[in-house]
């Protein structure tokens, strides 16, 4: 067993560190399946209550994002049908309205995901350095998506075969150029990370291996992003954006995924979940 506060190695049975003389804590025993299933549904039912009880004070706090995605994608909605009622199949603004109704899906996500990083940023900078080549590979990739769709639509309607060509072949591989932006952002993160490290004096102290928990503290629903962000050591905005990213890309699927954490993961002992 470690100590949570120096990393001590002490006997299974110590009460406290053998070095820094802290209280050790004991790991709970491991808790039956039934007993989790039983757990997740009475957090479920406060979950339930909570929100019932709830009270709109003016601000959509970490759903704020999600809120103004779904009202920009409805106004682009609303845009895109305009164009389609105002104009005549084969004219550039049906084109330009059929090509926004067609793709609202891409446009709620990127808007989603640029709305948490305008909302995370100022709040936590080194915690949302994450996300950041994320985001800038989807910033590349939206805009030279919507750039060549409309080149594409142009090149369609004024019957331009180099534009149209150019665009439909920039258009199959922006996939790749996703790929290769993000992989090139993620290797300069760890990149930068590795030589920080290196140039530290002192080499890091020894941490204790710790078990995946559920967030007491950290906690919106069932607290697995915030155990998540505990056991990784960073911001639990940001591996909640991420699990709402994933749902959404999923359609849903991979919050399926989150109950079954939620059901499975056993609580933090340290927390309090009065």
């Amino acid at each position: 067993m470690y100590c949570q506060s120096c990393g001590q190695e002490n006997p299974s049975e110590a009460q406290f560190c053998q070095r820094c003389g802290a209280k050790t804590i004991q790991p709970p025993p491991e808790a039956p399946v039934e007993q989790r299933f039983q757990t997740f549904s009475t957090e479920v039912e406060l979950v339930a209550k909570k929100v019932g009880k709830h009270k709109f004070q003016g601000g959509l706090g970490f759903f704020g994002p999600l809120v103004y995605a779904l009202i920009i994608t409805a106004a682009v909605a609303a845009l895109g049908v305009s164009f389609d009622l105002l104009s005549k199949p084969g004219d550039l603004v049906h084109d330009l309205g059929s090509f926004l109704v067609n793709n609202l899906f891409i446009f709620f996500l990127a808007a989603l995901l640029f709305g948490y990083m305008f909302m995370l940023t100022p709040l936590n900078p080194k915690g949302i350095v994450l996300l950041r080549p994320l985001a800038t590979a989807t910033a590349v990739t939206f805009s030279l998506w919507l750039a060549f769709g409309v080149f594409d639509i142009l090149g369609r309607v004024y019957d331009i075969d180099a534009l149209g060509s150019l665009a439909d072949l920039v258009l199959i591989i922006l996939p790749m150029i996703f790929i290769l932006l993000l992989v090139i952002g993620y290797a300069l993160m760890l990149s930068r990370e590795l030589e920080r490290r290196a140039k530290q004096k002192t080499p890091p102290a020894v941490k204790p291996s710790r078990d995946l928990y559920r967030s007491g503290k950290e906690r919106i629903l069932g607290g697995v992003s915030g155990g998540f962000a505990e056991y990784v050591e960073t911001d639990p905005r940001v591996i909640r954006v991420f699990f709402l990213l994933f749902a959404a890309v999923t359609l849903g699927v991979f919050a399926l995924l989150y109950l079954v954490l939620w059901m499975l993961l056993p609580r933090n002992p340290v927390d309090d979940w009065s």
